[in-house]
């Protein structure tokens, strides 16, 4: 099966007029101490900033299809943290999981080394991460040792652009589109006339099941939606040796990409309770680590829906909401490492457009796997016929690609 995940994150920055561009280095309200966020620790901050914002936007529309990347949005914010000082700098090192307290925290250092780590090393897999720094040098004076880090250390594509014609959209959008294989065609619709920069990121993941689908058996089976009604939706199946765990409240199964180095856990409520019994908690994150020391391998009958979502999310509310509130404030916000102009620079929005698809495409040696299996037994069934959460993750690290949750597989 061909799966497809892309996303792209998007960072805004306002200010009102030009100054003369000022390079400051030491701040008097950080310590001296450089702390260097190394690989391991960032795998751990992506994955619990990233398992609290899925919440917190679930939270926030509950009701409706979740999809989000954690490491595109972490991605875009430590490069908006690069550029800041002082109480907005402490914010979003605390909600990123990177820090707490006085010193200066240095993520760049390792950044590269780590999305090293969760790269791809086999064939069968894409996985490819972009950072893009678009600006206009007339509306700002933008700090060269600023520009010059992003760069260096982020690999960031920067480009100076004049936003009052509407080819900068153009060209932004663009860049957009050829960083996620053409699955995001747009990601902004104007540019205001206080917007200085804009910067982003972009994640694209395509892999294959290890152990995929028939496609000839594939058929509208019934799921069940949050209001009780139920639909007919086209749905995979398989008999076959699968990695998964049923216990009385829940069902994960655990399915391997080409080359498994990672994999995508689908999990749902075994009971007539809702999976956001599970996924709200305080304790989800641990309960789905825990989940995961349960899995075993043996024969199971397993019916997926087929889906394939698109999602674009503002979240510039539940980032306050999070702890970045100075950043978005034009009087409290502070961004000296970035540049200058005449007024404060601050966020303007932050948004998350995504794109996923599950089928079961490609997949020529799937019903072999799928009906290959002993004869004179019946498996355990595990049907995934109503809310269902995917979580991608590379295996050895636990840090999760993409995250969602599964309203109505039909949008």
């Amino acid at each position: 099966m061909k799966n497809v995940f892309v996303l792209i994150t998007i960072i805004i920055f306002i200010s009102c007029s030009k100054e003369t561009a000022v390079e400051i280095e030491v701040f008097p309200c950080e310590s001296d101490a450089i702390e260097i966020v190394e690989k391991d620790k960032q795998a751990q901050a992506v994955t619990e900033f990233g398992m609290d914002l899925f919440q917190e936007i679930v939270r926030s529309d509950f009701e409706n299809n979740t999809v989000l990347s954690p490491i595109s949005v972490y991605s875009a914010l430590l490069m908006a943290y690069e550029g800041s000082a002082c109480e907005t700098k402490k914010q979003i090192m605390r909600t990123l999981k990177i820090g707490e307290g006085n010193q200066h925290v240095s993520s760049s250092i390792a950044y590269r080394n780590f999305m090293d780590a969760i790269s791809p090393k086999e064939g069968g897999v894409e996985f490819t991460s972009a950072n893009g720094l678009f600006l206009d040098p007339s509306r700002a004076q933008f700090s060269e040792h600023y520009i010059e880090g992003l760069v260096r250390d982020y690999e960031t594509e920067s480009s100076s652009l004049d936003f009052g014609e509407p080819e900068a959209l153009d060209v932004i959008n663009g860049w957009a589109e050829e960083k996620t294989n053409e699955k995001i065609k747009e990601v902004l619709k104007e540019i205001s006339g206080d917007e200085i920069a804009f910067l982003l990121n972009a994640i694209y993941y395509s892999g294959e099941w290890l152990n995929g689908f028939d496609d000839q058996i594939t058929l509208d089976r019934t799921f069940t939606l949050r209001d009780g009604s139920v639909i007919e939706v086209p749905t995979m199946k398989r008999d076959a040796e699968s990695t998964f765990y049923i216990d009385n409240n829940y069902q994960i199964v655990d399915m391997d990409i080409k080359g498994e180095e990672y994999a995508v856990s689908f999990l749902s409520s075994s009971q007539s309770s809702h999976i956001d019994n599970l996924l709200l908690s305080d304790n989800f994150l641990s309960d789905y680590q825990m989940l995961l020391t349960k899995l075993e391998t043996d024969r199971l009958e397993l019916a997926l829906p087929k889906f394939e979502l698109e999602g674009k999310n503002e979240l510039k509310d539940i980032l306050k909401s999070m702890g970045i509130s100075d950043a978005f404030d034009s009087g409290a916000a502070d961004f000296k490492r970035m540049g200058t102009a005449g007024e404060n620079i601050f966020l303007t929005r932050v948004l998350h457009d995504t794109y996923i698809k599950v089928d079961e495409k490609g997949i020529e040696g799937a019903a072999v796997t799928t009906i290959g299996v002993a004869e004179n037994s019946v498996p355990p069934p595990m049907y995934f016929d109503k809310a269902f959460v995917f979580i991608l993750r590379h295996k050895e690290t636990g840090v999760p690609i993409f995250m969602g949750k599964v309203e109505d597989p039909r949008n």
